[in-house]
């Protein structure tokens, strides 16, 4: 297996479109339809003996799935998923397969949390928010905060399948991305709190929210193994960029800070200091399809 690339952090400065901290017309049409106390199921075929059975399953290794389901039958994974789901202070591993969701919460290959939520593929995406697994349908967001395959809250944002990407910002909050223009909700309340410009759009290679450099607001772009911060001079350097099958934020130390891991098969490998250079990994699932 190739070793982490080290490469210097230090880099030319991303050149920033202007900021606006104001709305735009194009904001106007971001509104709120939030239910107050209302728990709103997600259509699933949940099956609770599979469920059970997916629950304390090496899932690292092919031949300790189970034979009982084809759905713990060593398919490829749809998805990794990177957040602190236990809220214990660590950055725990999820991976879905379809709707289902396996969670390894002590970073040792075994499954310890599994349930059924939304309709798999047909969404539009699955991200973690805040130790919870959010769904984005349209312009309606769904958000599980306890794990259970319930939607505890749900909220529109923005205009649907017509935005080029929307983005769970680190621990909470979502923006939507227009080209070069984001424009991001703190509150998860469906209201636009404000927007700026950043990078070059559709041409960079990933957008994330969450590396907490000073003057960043959190935001960064990644333009092959480059990461590009916003207002701020600093670049970080870290794995083979598009080589890679994936790029993910963490508290991989159990610190205060997020920090980036890449996923290698079903690997990940995360730099703690950001040198450059792996500080330790983990495995879990099978990598992606």
């Amino acid at each position: 297996m190739k070793s982490i690339k080290s490469i210097g952090k230090m880099s030319v400065l991303l050149a920033i479109i202007a900021i606006s901290t104001s709305c735009t017309s194009q904001e106007d049409s971001i509104t709120a339809n939030v239910p107050s106390g209302l728990k709103i199921p997600v259509e699933s075929n949940i099956n609770g003996k599979i469920i059970r059975e997916m629950i304390g399953i090496d899932i690292t290794h092919k031949n300790k799935l189970s034979k009982t389901s084809s759905v713990l039958s060593g398919g490829l994974e749809d998805q990794y998923l990177v957040d602190d789901f236990n809220h214990d202070g660590y950055a725990d591993v999820a991976v879905r397969r379809g709707y289902y969701i396996l969670i390894d919460t002590n970073r040792d290959g075994v499954s310890d949390i599994a349930f059924s939520f939304g309709n798999g593929n047909s969404e539009r995406c699955y991200e973690p928010s805040n130790g919870g697994i959010a769904i984005v349908r349209g312009s309606s967001v769904y958000v599980d905060d306890n794990l259970d395959g319930t939607a505890d809250r749900s909220f529109s944002f923005g205009n649907g399948n017509s935005e080029d990407q929307y983005i769970f910002m680190r621990p909470s909050g979502i923006a939507v991305r227009r080209g070069n223009q984001i424009i991001y909700d703190y509150g998860m309340d469906g209201n636009a709190d404000g927007n700026f410009y950043f990078g070059n759009g559709n041409s960079e290679d990933q957008y994330i929210h969450g590396f907490d450099l000073p003057s960043s607001g959190g935001w960064s772009l990644r333009r092959d193994y480059v990461w590009h911060h916003y207002y701020t001079t600093p670049t970080y350097s870290y794995g083979y960029g598009n080589s890679e099958d994936g790029y993910f934020l963490g508290k991989f130390d159990g610190g205060s800070n997020y920090d980036f891991a890449v996923l290698r098969g079903n690997t990940l490998y995360y730099d703690n200091n950001r040198d450059g250079t792996a500080d330790g990994n983990f495995s879990f699932g099978s990598g992606l399809k």
